[in-house]
């Protein structure tokens, strides 16, 4: 059985429009996806829909062309849905995922006065199709080569890279496995032995 992992980020950047906003319109975010290296995905994902809250006025969105991305304008944080549709040739099925959309800076609302740049909250992500099928094997191995279409928020983007994530995970099982034998060792040296009573006939 073979194992494909599809890696992605996800990202909302959002700015505060100052003098210009309302009650009603505060902010202008963009909520993207993309593949940690800026490769482009299109010979993969056949398009991206992002699920708005329901105070949006036509809330579920269809983005079919890459920067697979959505720009709105608001006042409120929510999770926004999203689900990847791979092409059918893959066998992959949708792949849904909930990323929360940030617009306040550190210390909420009270601080947005005098925060002039951007909010911005990424997210890596791993797709894994257990049982993928030969066409999705060839899929994933032969692409990712072209560079993605530029975002209108590029500039913004961190840096991500497989070799970088799998590094924070060795080391977070490093410390997870460090703090395990600490608590067991201070457990073993609070262990009491407890003596049996034996009753004589």
């Amino acid at each position: 059985m073979s194992t494909v992992v599809v890696p992605v980020v996800v990202s909302t950047v959002s700015f505060w429009l100052g003098k210009k906003a309302d009650e009603y319109h505060s902010h202008q975010w963009t909520v993207n996806v993309r593949h940690p290296e800026g490769k482009s995905m299109k010979h993969l994902v056949d398009h991206v829909v992002f699920q708005l809250h329901p105070s949006f006025s036509d809330p579920e969105r269809k983005v079919c062309e890459e920067p697979f991305e959505l720009t709105e304008t608001g006042w409120g944080e929510f999770h926004i849905g999203i689900t990847l549709h791979f092409h059918a040739e893959s066998g992959i099925q949708p792949a849904k995922i909930q990323h929360p959309l940030k617009l306040y800076p550190e210390g909420g609302e009270n601080a947005q006065t005098h925060h002039k740049k951007y909010v911005i909250k990424e997210k890596y992500e791993e797709i894994v199709v257990v049982g993928a099928t030969e066409a999705a094997l060839k899929m994933c191995e032969g692409g990712f080569k072209e560079n993605a279409p530029r975002s209108a928020i590029q500039e913004h983007f961190g840096e991500f890279s497989e070799e970088e994530q799998l590094k924070k995970l060795q080391d977070a099982r490093l410390k997870v496995t460090y703090y395990t034998r600490e608590i067991q060792k201070q457990m073993d040296s609070l262990s009491i032995p407890v003596k049996k009573e034996v009753k004589g006939r």
